[in-house]
C-alpha cells in the first residue's frame, strides 16, 4: 500500500511517497493484509502422507498399474455379461470365459462380443506396460473329445494373436493349454469346468 504526506516548507509542498505495510497506514476498523509466506521446507514443511503398502504375494504385486486394468476389464465385463473377472489370492487378474461366448468353432477366431471385450482390454494394457498377460485354454473336465490339448492351445493361441496384432508387445504374452487336472482359478463356478479362455494378468515383483 502507499501512503501519500504533504508537508509545506517555505512555501513549497512536498510530496513525500512512503512505501509501508498496509498495517502502517490502516485506518479504523480496517485490517492489514496478511503477508505470503513461502513454501515451508525442512523441519517447517507438512507432513506428506505415506504411500500405501504394495501387496505382493507369490512375486505378484497389487500395484496401481493392475488395479487400473482391473477397474477397466470389470467395466467391460459389465458390457459383455458372458466374461468373468475375479482377483485371486495370489494377486492375479483372472479374466474367464466358456469357449462357446468367446471362439468361432469354425476357426478358432474371436467371438464379435469377445472381441469387443478384448480391444478395451487392449487399450488397458497400452497405458501399463509392467503388467504380464498369460492366456490359457481348457477342453472341458471329461469327454474324448475334450481331451485333446490341440483345441484349447489353439483359442489360447488365438487370443494372444489378437492382442499381438494390435500392439501388446511379445514378451509381455504367453498361451497355453490348460489340463482338467488343474484346480480352477478364483473359486469353482459353472464356468471354471467347462472349455474355456482364461486371462491371467499379473504385475511380477521378485
Amino acid at each position: 500500500m502507499t501512503c501519500l504526506l504533504v508537508c509545506s516548507r517555505r512555501g513549497r509542498f512536498v510530496w513525500v511517497v512512503l512505501a509501508v505495510l498496509a498495517a502502517g497506514c490502516a485506518g479504523p476498523g480496517m485490517k492489514p493484509r496478511a503477508q505470503l509466506r513461502p513454501g515451508a521446507t525442512g523441519a517447517n514443511a507438512p507432513a506428506q502422507a505415506p504411500l500405501p503398502p504394495v501387496s505382493v504375494i507369490d512375486g505378484n504385486a497389487w500395484t496401481p498399474a493392475i488395479a487400473s486394468v482391473s477397474q477397466t476389464v470389470q467395466q467391460a465385463a459389465l458390457a459383455n455379461g458372458d466374461v468373468e473377472v475375479v482377483r485371486t489370492a495370489d494377486n492375479r487378474l483372472l479374466v474367464r470365459v466358456e469357449a462357446n461366448a468367446a471362439m468361432q468353432r469354425s476357426d478358432a477366431a474371436l467371438q464379435a462380443r469377445f472381441s469387443d471385450f478384448m480391444e478395451s482390454l487392449v487399450v488397458a494394457l497400452s497405458s501399463h506396460p509392467s503388467v504380464q498377460v498369460r492366456v490359457v485354454g481348457y477342453g472341458g473336465a471329461s469327454g474324448k473329445a475334450f481331451s485333446s490339448t490341440r483345441q484349447p492351445l489353439a483359442w489360447a493361441r488365438s487370443v494372444l494373436r489378437f492382442m499381438a496384432s494390435r500392439g501388446v508387445g511379445a514378451e509381455r504374452l504367453t498361451a497355453r493349454a490348460g489340463s482338467p487336472a488343474d484346480p480352477p482359478l478364483g473359486g469353482g463356478s459353472e464356468s471354471a469346468q467347462s472349455r474355456r479362455i482364461e486371462v491371467l494378468l499379473s504385475d511380477p515383483r521378485g
